[in-house]
C-alpha cells in the first residue's frame, strides 16, 4: 500500500482534549493513520486508523466548530476538521499551504471533490458553504457543571508555569533558530523549541524528546525547565560556539546546525559546576 500524502500535524486528544504532535499518513486504500514517529510508518504501527468514505466530512478552516478551544499558537488558516460517525478530529498544520493540501487530498480520498476543486469552492467567493459542510448537531442537553480533577488542575498549573517561563529571557525564543514564542520544550535538558526545529529533531532522530507545551507534564520535567532554560543549556551545547557565528534560521543550513550541535556535539562542553552541584545534593 502506497502513501498518498503525509506530514506532521497537531491534533486534539479525545479524552483529555490536549494537543499532540502526530505524523499523519494518507494511504492509497483510503485509510488515514497517525503515528508518533516519521520513519517508515506502517498501518500496523499506527496509533489509530481512520477509514475515509463518502460519510466522512472534511471541514476547512472557515467552517470549523466555533466551540473548539484551539491553542493560541494555531493560526485559523492552518486548521481543519475530519468528521466520522463516532468522532470529530480537530487538526492544525504548521502552515496554511500544508492545510490546503491536506483538505484537498482528504476530500479526494472521500470522493467529495475533484483535484483543484477545493480552492475554487473556498476562494472564488461564489459559494457560501462547501459541499462537505458539517453534519447537523443534535440539540444539546443541559450541561452539567464539573469541577476539574486533581490531575487536570495539576496539568493546568503546569501549563501556566510553562507559559510564565517562556516569557523569561532567552526562553521566549527557540533555542536552535531563535524564532519567537516557542511552543515545545525538552524537559530532559531544559530548553524551548519551535515546531520547525522539533520536526528537524524528529527527522534526524536526535536524543532529545520534545513535548508540546499543551501536552501533559511531570513535576520533575517542570522543575528541570525552571532550573535550566535556554541560557543554561547554551553554556553546555553552545559553549564553544563563536560569538561571530551566523546562526541559520531555516532550510538545509538549520538542519546541519542542529545535526552538528546535538549528534556531533561540535560546540558541547560539560558544565562541571552543575555536575558538582548535582553530586553534592545526592543526585547523579
Amino acid at each position: 500500500m502506497s502513501i498518498e500524502f503525509s506530514s506532521w500535524c497537531t491534533k486534539q486528544g479525545s479524552l483529555r482534549k490536549n494537543w499532540k504532535y502526530r505524523y499523519l499518513v494518507l494511504w492509497s486504500d483510503g485509510l488515514l493513520t497517525y503515528h508518533t514517529r516519521q520513519n517508515d510508518p506502517t498501518q500496523a504501527s499506527a496509533l489509530r486508523t481512520i477509514k475515509l468514505s463518502e460519510e466522512t466530512h472534511v471541514i476547512d478552516y472557515m467552517f470549523t466548530d466555533p466551540d473548539t478551544e484551539w491553542p493560541e499558537t494555531s493560526l485559523p488558516q492552518t486548521r481543519f476538521e475530519i468528521q466520522v460517525p463516532d468522532r470529530t478530529f480537530h487538526i492544525y498544520c504548521d502552515t496554511s499551504q500544508e492545510r490546503e493540501l491536506w483538505v484537498e487530498h482528504l476530500s479526494r480520498a472521500c470522493g467529495i471533490a475533484e483535484p483543484g476543486a477545493i480552492a475554487s469552492d473556498f476562494h472564488d467567493g461564489t459559494s457560501t458553504a462547501p459541499s462537505f459542510a458539517p453534519l447537523p448537531k443534535p440539540e444539546p442537553c443541559e450541561p452539567k457543571k464539573r469541577l476539574p480533577s486533581a490531575t487536570e488542575q495539576l496539568q493546568s498549573d503546569f501549563r501556566a508555569t510553562l507559559q510564565a517561563i517562556t516569557q523569561t529571557g532567552a526562553n521566549s525564543q527557540c533555542f536552535d533558530c531563535q524564532a519567537e514564542k516557542p511552543t515545545w520544550a525538552c524537559g530532559d535538558i531544559g530548553i524551548f523549541l519551535c515546531p520547525n526545529c522539533v520536526a528537524i529533531h524528529k527527522k534526524l532522530q536526535t536524543p532529545l524528546v520534545p513535548t508540546n507545551l499543551f501536552d501533559d507534564w511531570s513535576r520533575s520535567a517542570i522543575d528541570r525547565l525552571k532550573r535550566g532554560g535556554n541560557d543554561a543549556a547554551a553554556k553546555v551545547y553552545e559553549a564553544t560556539l563563536p560569538e561571530t557565528y551566523s546562526r541559520p534560521i531555516k532550510g538545509a543550513d538549520l538542519e546541519s546546525f542542529i545535526e552538528y550541535k546535538y549528534l556531533h556535539r561540535k560546540w558541547y562542553q560539560e558544565d562541571l559546576g552543575q555536575r558538582s552541584d548535582a553530586t553534592s545534593s545526592g543526585s547523579v
